[in-house]
C-alpha cells in the first residue's frame, strides 16, 4: 500500500512544478490567477481526456463528474497556492 501512496505523492510532485512553470510563464501575480489558470489547466487536459472512459469505456456520467470535481478543485488550489 506504501508504495502507492510513494507513487501518488511523486505524481502530484511533477504536476504542481508543471503547474507552477506554467504560471511563471503566464506571469501569475496573485491567487485568482493561478485558480484561473488551474481551471484552465483542467479544463483543456484533464476533463477533456478523462471524457473517454465514458464515450468509449462505458462508464457512468456521475462517475466523470465525481472524479472531475475531485481534479478540478485540486487544480484551482494549486493554482491558487502557486499564484501567492
Amino acid at each position: 500500500m506504501w508504495k502507492r501512496y510513494v507513487v501518488m505523492f511523486i505524481s502530484q510532485i511533477v504536476m504542481s512544478f508543471i503547474l507552477a512553470n506554467l504560471a511563471q510563464a503566464t506571469l501569475v501575480v496573485n491567487a485568482a490567477e493561478g485558480a484561473l489558470l488551474g481551471i484552465m489547466v483542467w479544463l483543456g487536459f484533464v476533463a477533456t481526456m478523462t471524457i473517454g472512459g465514458v464515450l468509449w469505456e462505458g462508464k457512468p456520467m456521475k462517475l466523470y463528474f465525481l472524479n472531475n470535481a475531485y481534479n478540478i478543485i485540486q487544480f484551482a488550489l494549486m493554482g491558487a497556492i502557486l499564484g501567492k
